[in-house]
């Protein structure tokens, strides 16, 4: 297995990019060299999510979502998982209290705006 640890990632095989708490930051091509976006993580230790069963924020379908949206409507960092959600591209699962439509629809009128 080929590493490269820094403080802030580490790069495992496959192109993978962690951060120091193993949460996947981005994955990197072939042949684009080492740009890798440096994602501010230290918000998820203040989740109101930590410690909770995964499978809240990640329902069967998006019909089944209540019990995570509620848990983010009350969470202290739901616009910063939010943020990182949309700026990563997040495809699955409730992130800052918005399922994966809901950001795509925010994408969408983003553009449109822009």
């Amino acid at each position: 297995m080929s590493n490269w640890r820094s403080g802030i990632f580490e790069i495992v095989r496959h192109g993978l990019a962690l951060g120091v708490d193993g949460a996947l930051i981005c994955r990197l091509e072939r042949g684009q060299g080492v740009r890798v976006p440096v994602y501010d993580l230290t918000w998820r230790a203040k989740g109101a999510c930590q410690g909770l069963d995964p499978d809240i924020f990640y329902p069967d379908n998006e019909d089944n979502c209540d019990e995570a949206k509620s848990i983010c409507k009350a969470c202290e960092v739901r616009i910063a998982c939010l943020d990182y959600a949309l700026e990563s591209r997040e495809k699955q699962g409730i992130w800052g209290g918005a399922s994966a439509r809901e950001r795509r629809r925010l994408v969408r009128l983003g553009r449109r705006s822009a």
